[in-house]
């Protein structure tokens, strides 16, 4: 709870964002929440093995990405814009992340583990 107001601040006094649903701030907070996590749980519990992945897990995953490109452009603030110029720009801007990510996922893959 704490580190989840002290994120909320941020956003909202530090940055003065609008989080229109409060995905933002409960979204960030997720992701470092399971980024300390995961860094604690590495230096106590070393795994026994690499994981591999498989067929279900590359399908889950790809089918994951599928609906976070067809149906994120939708829940941002788009929809809270007051003219069309702002809701296409909005969107814009979200599909141009989208798109930055992936590149920069298949660029980092690429040089770190040679392959795609």
């Amino acid at each position: 709870m704490v580190g989840y107001a002290l994120n909320e601040l941020v956003v909202f006094q530090s940055i003065g964002a609008f989080d229109a649903g409060g995905s933002m701030t409960i979204h960030a907070f997720g992701a470092y929440f399971g980024l300390t996590v995961s860094l604690i749980l590495s230096h106590k519990i070393a795994p026994v093995s690499k994981p591999e992945a498989n067929y279900i897990s590359n399908i889950v995953a790809m089918i994951g990405t599928l609906f976070l490109w067809l149906f994120w452009p939708s829940f941002n603030f788009g929809a809270f814009a007051t003219t069309p110029f702002e809701q296409n720009q909005i969107v814009a801007n979200t599909l141009l992340s989208l798109t930055g990510s992936c590149v920069s996922t298949f660029i980092f893959s690429a040089l770190l583990g040679n392959k795609f």
